[in-house]
């Protein structure tokens, strides 16, 4: 079976959070990625690998019959030997969508920075070199910390501190599509 490359996608750390059962999801072994389907009425999907290639499909049935459970879900597909389950995105959180996609993350509402901060509230007391709170609260002393530790000025360090998302990494396309992509270096996974 074709696979795609298993770059972890920023769709797969600021919106799958959004998704109730997000924790799931990132541990089924058959995860694949989240992507986005649509910027203008936002939607994502989840991707896993075809559950028609394992012995034992069970523990991904399971999961396909509670992601229907979402409120978020609209559809299942299968295309190309992988599973393609589409969600809206909550309209209440347009704004914050459009936000993740300029790289804008520090600029992000209370309430969606709260549902990010639930999955990396140990990562953040773990003090990592730049964590999720990091991002989403930069300080002027993190910036300066950082340009330390790169031997730069400090005013080189912008005030984001993780760079915009690249929409043609961010953006599903189906794997064949993906694949003549990738070889024809237009794909930068």
């Amino acid at each position: 079976m074709e696979k795609r490359g298993l770059k972890k996608t920023k769709s797969g750390v600021f919106i799958l959070p959004i998704l109730m059962y997000q924790n799931i999801i990132k541990k089924s072994p058959y995860y694949i990625g989240t992507y986005i389907l649509n910027t203008h009425q936002p939607r994502i999907c989840v991707v896993f690998q075809d559950i028609t290639m394992d012995e034992d499909p069970t523990q991904l049935v399971t999961l396909m019959g509670v992601l229907v459970a979402d409120p978020l879900y609209i559809n299942q597909d299968v295309l190309d030997g992988e599973v393609i389950v589409e969600f809206r995105f909550p309209s209440k959180f347009k704004k914050d969508f459009d936000l993740i996609l300029e790289g804008r993350y520090s600029e992000l509402s209370r309430e969606y920075k709260d549902i990010l901060m639930i999955d990396h509230v140990e990562e953040s007391l773990q003090g990592s070199a730049r964590s999720m709170f990091d991002i989403l609260y930069p300080t002027n002393a993190k910036r300066k910390a950082i340009a330390e530790a790169l031997d730069v000025r400090y005013d080189s360090i912008p005030k984001e501190l993780l760079d915009i998302p690249v929409l043609e990494n961010e953006i599903f396309c189906r794997l064949t599509e993906y694949k003549e992509k990738y070889e024809s270096r237009e794909c930068v996974n």
